[in-house]
């Protein structure tokens, strides 16, 4: 069984391919556009990890970092918001700043597979 990974972005092209890449890496991807759609994804599914865009479409992605630190779900940030941006609650999750490149993603993927282990996910 795959583990199951949120992704939160709302371009569709960049999350298409983010997708495609965390699926080749076993992760069973479920992406979401926004806020909303993440609160509505994460009540009915365990997520293993996440990775959130910072500015979507609905707002901040704070609220669902919130949700996950609080569940012990590890997650990262992938945004062309500034790291020292992110508040203070959140400045230990793992920060991969736009653009990068799939290699980048893949590094990425894996540090939240190795924090998701040690976390017990």
């Amino acid at each position: 069984m795959s583990q199951q990974l949120l992704l939160v972005e709302d371009e569709a092209r960049l999350a298409r391919a983010m997708s495609a890449l965390l699926t080749d890496e076993g992760y069973d991807v479920r992406a979401c556009t926004g806020v909303a759609d993440a609160v509505e994804a994460f009540a009915p599914r365990r997520f293993v990890a996440a990775i959130l865009d910072v500015d979507v479409a609905d707002g901040l992605v704070y609220p669902i970092a919130d949700l996950l630190a609080q569940a012990g779900i590890p997650y990262a940030f992938c945004s062309s918001t500034h790291p020292d941006n992110v508040p203070a609650r959140h400045q230990d999750a793992l920060f991969l700043e736009k653009p990068f490149d799939l290699d980048q993603l893949r590094e990425l993927a894996t540090a939240l597979a190795a924090r998701a282990r040690e976390s017990g996910n």
